[in-house]
């Protein structure tokens, strides 16, 4: 091969090499990019998990406290119903 030649083809090696390291940094940057997205929401989801538990806590609280008032509020129809609200001596 001639010198031309020789130099074509380094030429053509240096392309080569130009178009992966472009290649690779434009990799980089997006897997950057995506790393960063992820952990907000990573960050966004453990904040939700926390958000829903403490719902479900406070509504299991809920359900609780209001089948007790439920429960009472029966107990005490029966006892009013077993009273009558005017003597029978009237």
């Amino acid at each position: 091969p001639t010198f031309g030649q020789l130099l074509g083809n380094r030429a053509d090696e240096y392309r080569d090499l130009k178009k992966s390291w472009q290649a690779g940094t434009a990799l980089k940057s997006d897997g950057a990019k995506d790393i960063e997205k992820g952990e907000d929401l990573i960050k966004r989801g453990e904040k939700l998990i926390k958000q829903g538990e403490s719902l479900v806590t406070q509504g299991k609280a809920n359900v609780q406290q209001g089948s007790e008032e439920v429960d009472r509020a029966e107990a005490n129809y029966i006892k009013m119903i077993a009273t009558p609200a005017v003597p029978s001596a009237l």
